[in-house]
């Protein structure tokens, strides 16, 4: 059954090619061409006899063809398709150029109403490539001075945006039969209080008016009720994502009022009440345990910047990361180094990326760095504030505590890359496949066991002996309270007998098998081997950490035999200084 739903490919008298067009400007379905407005109207409401018609003006007029043909002039090698149209007052010619079906589609005593602008030619006035329309009563009955099923002359006639292959005139003759099937369906949006409060026309009303309007005041009735009910939709959507908001959780950062005393104290200058104002009220809803979304306006040099510092600087104190992202790499630039500024006493360390350099501000200092490891950094959580452009929502950027999101110029951004920085504390647990679901495995502990481990490797340094590193990490592990056991016997099993045991250097908290090396480098064979001791437990994933002469590796092992019983190892990837996953 045909509805509003209903495809284009299933409305009679659209055929392949005209599906193409209408998909193109985004009309598939019946609703689509309802909701596809006139940008603008031609009025060709008024029908004069035709000896009332001027030259220069628009007119339109009503009569039968007495006489029509069409020629080739030589010169141009044009087809002139020319037409006499006569009513009770007199006659005119109309002249079509290069449109010689037309002497096909209207013949001798058909009675047509025309619309077009009046010009003067040899022979008098004529119409220039009128607008025409078939009549199927006499106009000199005079009926038809009052013509409402005329669709593309005689009334007020609305004009679509067009493309190549689609005019308006084609747009109205679908567009009309749909209406007169579907405008009493078409389901009411706004409250009916609402309708009453306001004097809008209602949905069946309005539907009709905006496409065939009766008067230009009926049209503009029409198009201020949809203009309103585009608000309305947007503002219920805006309030169903805050009410999503609103059940999500946000980690609460307490205002640490002296820091902030001692943060406005060492500006060049005092804060405006307004600044004061906003600073306070953005500083008491990161108290707050739900997320919070604001708009901080403001002219050009009236202290924005400032107010964003301090949430960012209070957010930081209170262990969690920054992001700040800005439309441009200019922009971001200027953010980078006046944060590092304004920021210079309080030790926090800043990122800078973009798609061509990144830079870090620490100790007092702004070096270049390769993006791999302030990527690294990043994700360990030791840079607190990230500062970039598009690049701040890339996939390989992924925060360890991310608390606060400031967007500058936030208009220049879509709404789903502003929401991309949003998604939760890390951009780490966005992963929706069992592929994704086995790389984050255990995330949590792993980024507890690496912070570990690279405490380690600052403080002992490279080139000790494997024993060395292992007594280290398990003080290390008893001081973060991590739970963990050493040597614990795993069975070797060999089709489904025990042939010998394995073990691992550390098992974390009952669920990752860390196994640490102290070699030049280590490769597949040391993976492979670490991978079968997976296989022959329990135990879905395992740390191989290494301990080269030349840096720190980690390599991640994961054993997987959830798809149909197939073995799998998900993910084997090698890290060091520059990079882990």
């Amino acid at each position: 059954m045909i509805n509003l739903e209903t495809k284009i490919e299933e409305i009679p008298k659209i055929g392949p090619v005209y599906q193409k067009r209408l998909k193109k400007i985004g009309i598939n379905t019946i609703h689509d061409l309802l909701y596809y407005f006139p940008i603008k109207y031609n009025d060709f409401s008024d029908i004069i006899p035709i000896n009332k018609v001027k030259n220069g003006y628009q007119a339109c007029v009503q009569g039968k063809i007495i006489e029509i043909g069409t020629t080739k002039t030589f010169k141009k090698w044009m087809d002139i398709t020319e037409a006499t149209i006569e009513d009770e007052t007199g006659s005119i010619r109309a002249l079509w150029f290069n449109q010689p079906y037309i002497d096909r589609s209207l013949r001798k005593d058909d009675f047509v109403c025309l619309a077009g602008k009046v010009s003067l030619g040899k022979g008098g006035v004529y119409l220039n490539n009128p607008v025409y329309e078939k009549v199927y009563e006499s106009p000199f009955l005079g009926s038809l001075r009052e013509n409402n099923h005329l669709t593309h002359t005689g009334r007020i006639v609305p004009v679509y945006s067009e493309t190549k292959g689609l005019t308006s005139k084609w747009l109205r003759f679908i567009i009309k039969p749909l209406l007169a099937s579907f405008y009493n369906v078409i389901p009411e949006i706004i409250p009916e209080e609402i309708i009453k409060k306001n004097k809008f026309l209602p949905i069946t009303q309005a539907i009709w008016q905006v496409h065939f309007p009766n008067s230009f005041e009926a049209a503009d009735a029409a198009k201020s009720r949809f203009a309103f009910e585009n608000l309305f939709l947007l503002q219920l959507s805006i309030l169903k994502e805050r009410a999503k908001l609103m059940k999500k959780k946000a980690q609460s950062c307490p205002m640490d009022a002296g820091l902030m005393k001692e943060f406005t104290s060492a500006l060049p200058f005092l804060l405006t009440d307004s600044q004061k104002q906003c600073s306070y009220q953005i500083l008491k809803d990161l108290e707050k345990s739900v997320p919070m979304s604001r708009l901080l306006e403001g002219d050009v040099g009236s202290g924005k910047t400032v107010v964003a510092t301090m949430a960012a600087l209070n957010t930081v104190k209170c262990g969690y990361q920054v992001a700040f992202m800005a439309p441009t790499e200019i922009l971001a630039s200027q953010h980078f180094k006046g944060l590092a500024k304004m920021l210079e006493k309080f030790k926090v360390t800043i990122g800078y990326i973009t798609s061509k350099e990144s830079f870090i501000y620490k100790n007092g200092k702004i070096e270049e760095t390769k993006k791999k490891n302030l990527l690294l950094d990043l994700e360990f959580g030791q840079i607190d504030i990230l500062i970039g452009t598009h690049s701040l929502i890339q996939k390989n950027v992924k925060f360890s505590k991310l608390a606060l999101v400031i967007v500058d110029e936030q208009h220049r951004f879509g709404v789903a890359q502003r929401q991309a920085l949003g998604r939760g504390p890390t951009q780490t647990k966005t992963q929706t496949d069992a592929d994704s679901e086995s790389e984050f495995l255990y995330e949590n502990i792993s980024y507890k066991i690496r912070k570990c481990l690279f405490a380690i490797k600052k403080e002992l340094g490279l080139g000790h002996k494997e024993i060395i590193y292992q007594k280290a990490l398990a003080e290390k592990f008893i001081n973060e309270r991590i739970k963990f056991e050493q040597e614990k016997t795993i069975p070797i099993m060999y089709n489904e007998k025990k042939i010998g045991v394995y073990q691992p250097d550390f098992i974390i908290e009952n669920k990752i098998i860390l196994e640490l090396k102290a070699l030049p480098f280590t490769g597949n064979i040391e993976k492979r081997q670490v991978w079968n001791y997976l296989k022959g437990s329990d135990y879905k994933l395992a740390l191989l950490a290494n301990f080269s002469t030349k840096d720190i590796e980690i390599s991640r092992i994961i054993y997987d035999t959830a798809r149909d019983g197939q073995r799998k190892s998900a993910l084997s990837q090698r890290e060091s200084a520059n990079k882990w996953v």
